[in-house]
């Protein structure tokens, strides 16, 4: 299966962004509103493999695109987690698998989130689509970076 990778360095711990992660359902939407309209929560046991959400994107994206996510696995003690899509986002480009994993690595106060994307098809808009992603992880992720430092939440 094909994959890309990237990586950002955020000015914050690896715990912060772990206890803000866990909260993302909630703060996403609120500090990036122009990239997620609104994200619920649809199936399984929040937080655990298994579980879905709903994800729906804001004016950004096209009217109406949405994402379904499933967590496939989570590893707190490596800071991992595993989704695929299961219905709309880049299935709905005209891929067939699409598989993040997330992995932040503590480096002395701040954190490095790497990124690893496995997909299938897309063979039509591959690199102008992998582009878009990054490009909207990374400035979802600096607006994240931001609020948690200016918020002072979760210490």
């Amino acid at each position: 299966m094909p994959k890309f990778e990237f990586d950002q360095e955020l000015n914050v711990s690896a715990e912060r962004l772990w206890a803000a992660l866990k909260d993302s359902n909630r703060l996403f939407p609120q500090i990036a509103p122009n990239f997620i309209a609104s994200i619920d929560h649809v199936a399984g046991v929040g937080g655990q493999p298994g579980a879905v959400r709903l994800i729906k994107f804001g004016p950004v994206s096209p009217k109406g695109t949405y994402v379904k996510e499933k967590t496939v696995s989570i590893d707190a003690a490596t800071y991992t987690i595993i989704t695929a899509e299961i219905e709309g986002g880049h299935l709905a480009q005209g891929f067939r698998k699409w598989w993040p994993t997330m992995t932040l690595i503590p480096v002395e106060d701040k954190v490095v989130v790497e990124w690893t994307v496995s997909y299938e098809g897309g063979e039509d808009a591959t690199e102008a689509i992998i582009d878009q992603t990054k490009d909207g992880i990374l400035q979802l992720f600096e607006a994240l970076d931001e609020h948690i430092v200016t918020s002072g939440e979760y210490p």
